[in-house]
């Protein structure tokens, strides 16, 4: 079906397609099968049926095709219109800026959507002095009213792909490797542990799976339909404060204080987290922390990325048990629009 796609110009179809895409797909094949079967049957296969057939495919690849190129026309100017949007928005806040961006003022646009430039006033310490680079990767990732469902039917999903070890082709791939190969190490069975962030239970899944205990606390609602996992947001906690064992922040802290997700800016962001997790643990408890590594950067607003500058002020009040994943020379890695190298950070409470 290929060579066909090929034959009439349909190279567009080596894209990768989606669940709705290959059901058109598998309609054509099978409703070929069907005819082929029907006319063998007759004995009336002839050279008017195979024309019929591969009709048949290119009026299915035609309707493919017209779909997937609507809608990217609609993507396309989507884009289009959200780079008009971030353009405006990032002449205001230049003006505003100018003027003096005082805090209330800043606080004020927060409210509606994080600030698209980093604040003159803030940018000495986001930059550790001008000592690290800045550069523009823009999101705006306002906590949702949306409620995410976990539901026991996908997390036993994921429990089924991790113990066949198919990890690589989950979010943060390689990162998840690592994190197995820490927690095959430093066990985390029958301990209480804790999850910073979450957008999929996917990682909870990983706790469960080597028997620990997990609480999610993350700023977005989450309905855990699974008594398995506990969940709750950093307020719930700070009136109901509880002690774990474990730790588990996987590409978490790099993005607190940036204002991606309606946090307040704050430079030390990151550090602070770090401080937060050192209360929420037991003295001598053990996290599994995994930030971007490459060269030092602050890309506005998505992430900072730790280098020989940033990365010792992050563990600085932990000691470093092992590290997965972790090579001096992943310093030399720049890379703006990625989040870039993973390892994982097995770090213990002092």
């Amino acid at each position: 079906m290929h060579v066909l796609f090929k034959i009439f110009n349909f190279s567009y179809f080596k894209l990768s397609l989606r669940k709705k895409d290959w059901l058109i797909i598998w309609i054509s094949i099978l409703s070929m099968i069907f005819i082929f079967g029907i006319g063998w049957f007759l004995f009336l296969v002839k050279i008017w049926w195979l024309v019929l057939c591969m009709l048949f495919i290119l009026f299915f690849g035609v309707l493919l095709n017209i779909r997937r190129r609507w809608q990217d026309f609609f993507l396309k100017e989507k884009r289009e219109q959200n780079k008009k949007i971030l353009s405006i928005w990032r002449q205001i806040d230049f003006l505003l800026d100018e003027r003096g961006l005082n805090e209330k003022l800043r606080d004020k646009i927060l409210s509606e959507r994080p600030i698209s430039i980093v604040p003159k006033d803030l940018i000495n310490e986001y930059t550790m002095g001008g000592k690290i680079k800045v550069d523009d990767w823009y999101f705006n990732d306002y906590v949702s009213d949306k409620i995410r469902i976990y539901d026991k039917d996908k997390i036993d999903k994921y429990l089924k792909l991790i113990k066949k070890g198919k990890v690589n082709n989950q979010v943060y791939g390689k990162t998840n490797d690592y994190l197995i190969e820490a927690i095959a190490k430093y066990s985390i069975k029958d301990k209480k542990v804790v999850v910073f962030g979450s957008v999929d239970p996917w990682y909870e899944s990983i706790v469960i799976y080597y028997g620990g205990y997990c609480t999610t606390i993350e700023y977005n609602k989450i309905n855990s339909r699974d008594d398995r996992i506990e969940v709750m947001t950093p307020m719930y906690y700070d009136k109901n404060p509880v002690e774990f064992e474990v730790a588990l922040s996987i590409s978490s802290f790099e993005h607190d204080g940036l204002g991606r997700y309606g946090d307040k800016l704050n430079p030390n962001g990151d550090l602070d987290a770090m401080n937060r997790a050192k209360k929420m643990l037991k003295k001598n408890g053990i996290m599994f922390l995994s930030v971007p590594i490459g060269t030092d950067l602050v890309a506005w607003n998505a992430y900072r990325r730790y280098g020989p500058l940033r990365l010792p002020k992050l563990l600085e009040k932990w000691e470093v048990l092992d590290s997965f994943g972790f090579k001096d020379e992943m310093f030399n890695e720049y890379r703006v629009r990625e989040a870039g190298l993973q390892p994982v950070f097995v770090l213990k409470n002092i």
